[in-house]
């Protein structure tokens, strides 16, 4: 009995021991879970070496800034390396990501516009970015409305790169000439335009409506903010035909019958610059990019034009800005790691060697940068000071064509087809403006609805 009892005690201090090794076990197991997230898959460290890819559609000097910055970031990083691949604008850039989601291959940082940015975002191609604008100093380092217009549902879907907006040019020679100042509002710019309007040499306010250009819906939507209009609402409606769009469409018209050459209906936007080159126009909405090509193409004409904001409405200032970002994709393998590298391409040294790229054209996103002595120690930028200020605060307050009220994925529509330009078309034909607007909403609500499904 007793050698019994021995064996029976040594069986229940082995069973109180593998219940206690069960034990830990078990809350190990517990501890691993909970630190994955609820997953019950385990937990795996990113790799301590690979590459890193970004896809971007710059050229030229840009290139070699982005390199530069990757270039240190590998020698800061051993065992790391970033390959730089250029891809298309446009429809190429498009079918660059859609290609990439479709086969897995997707970068980790894809360089885009913003149309192509929300596109990616709500394809799953890219996911929120919340955590890069956090590497790279938080939403108070950026100026306020770039990091804004990419606010989408609860997040941000990208981080801001670049911008530009919308300034006018104009002829000051011609206004002194005709003892006029500097438009600042709609009854002014009529004044001028009128005024300014000498055929077939001169034409006050030139609008190019050819269908393959933008330009057309580019006024348009200044015109409209100004007016406090626009294309959708804050739910994303359409919102096309009112009264305030009414207004800024007859501003437009006005100046394209009354300021503009005969055959305005079929200029392009190229059309429109070599008119700007050739001495025929007098004022014009562009970025700050048209001030170094009318100085190379029109060097004897460059100190006659003057930049200013754009004409304000009832509402005031319509701004109009566009925007190049860059988008993290969905399905990187170095999630941590390309936030570490995103600060570089932002590092003041070589951020503003890729602006000044084009030196005024290209506007920072950072508020440092606004305010470093290294942006502005540029020669053109240093002559053009005046017009960059006025362009900084366009950029700051404006919006792309049709994102006035938020960002919208059907925004693309309205430079993307010809469903504006289609509406300028009729009216030139002789529809009344009252009814191409309503034809035109019904058909933009048309085409949402088609896209939708």
């Amino acid at each position: 009995m007793k050698t019994i009892y021995i064996y029976c005690f040594q069986k229940e201090v082995e069973m109180k021991t593998l219940r206690v090794a069960f034990s830990v076990m078990l809350i190990l197991i517990g501890s691993l879970v909970f630190a994955n997230g609820g997953s019950e898959e385990t937990v795996s460290a990113e790799p301590e070496s690979g590459e890193l890819v970004f896809w971007h559609p710059y050229s030229g000097s840009r290139i070699d800034s982005l390199r530069a910055a990757a270039d240190k970031f590998e020698e800061d990083n051993e065992g790391w390396t970033v390959r730089l691949e250029k891809i298309g604008w446009g429809e190429d850039m498009r079918n660059k990501w859609v290609t990439g989601l479709a086969s897995n291959t997707l970068p980790d940082l894809f360089g885009a516009t913003l149309d192509h940015a929300l596109a990616m975002y709500d394809a799953g191609a890219s996911v929120p970015a919340g955590d890069a604008i956090n590497a790279l100093g938080g939403a108070d380092a950026f100026l306020k409305q770039p990091l804004n217009t990419l606010h989408y549902k609860g997040e941000y879907i990208a981080v801001p790169h670049y911008g530009h907006a919308k300034t006018m040019y104009y002829r000051a020679d011609w206004l002194k000439e005709a003892g006029l100042g500097v438009p600042t509002t709609w009854d002014e710019l009529r004044k001028v335009a009128l005024a300014t309007t000498q055929p077939p040499n001169r034409y006050g306010l030139i609008v190019p409506l050819a269908k393959e250009g933008s330009l057309a819906v580019d006024f348009f939507y200044i015109f409209m903010t100004s007016n406090g209009g626009g294309f959708f609402d804050k739910k994303g409606n359409v919102i096309l035909n009112s009264p305030e769009n009414l207004e800024a469409l007859k501003l437009l018209m006005f100046l394209y019958e009354n300021a503009s050459p005969e055959g305005a209906i079929a200029y392009s936007d190229r059309e429109r610059d070599d008119l700007l080159f050739n001495g025929i126009c007098g004022i014009t909405f562009a970025p700050l990019f048209t001030s170094g090509a009318i100085a190379k193409n029109a060097p004897d004409l460059w100190p006659k034009f003057n930049v200013a904001r754009p004409p304000a409405g009832p509402k005031g200032i319509g701004w109009m800005s566009e925007h190049l970002v860059i988008s993290l994709c969905s399905g990187s393998e170095f999630e941590s790691k390309r936030l570490e590298l995103l600060p570089y391409f932002f590092a003041e040294e070589e951020y503003v060697r890729f602006l000044h790229h084009a030196p005024g054209g290209m506007l920072p996103v950072l508020k440092t940068t606004t305010e470093s002595d290294t942006f502005w120690n540029n020669d053109f930028i240093k002559e053009t000071r005046d017009d960059i200020e006025i362009a900084l605060e366009g950029y700051a307050a404006g919006t792309p064509v049709g994102m006035s009220r938020g960002l919208n994925n059907y925004a693309g529509l309205l430079k993307g087809t010809t469903v504006i330009k289609d509406m300028f078309h009729d009216i030139v034909a002789g529809k009344p403006m009252e009814q191409a607007l309503a034809d035109t909403e019904k058909k933009l609500i048309e085409m949402i609805a088609e896209q939708q499904g």
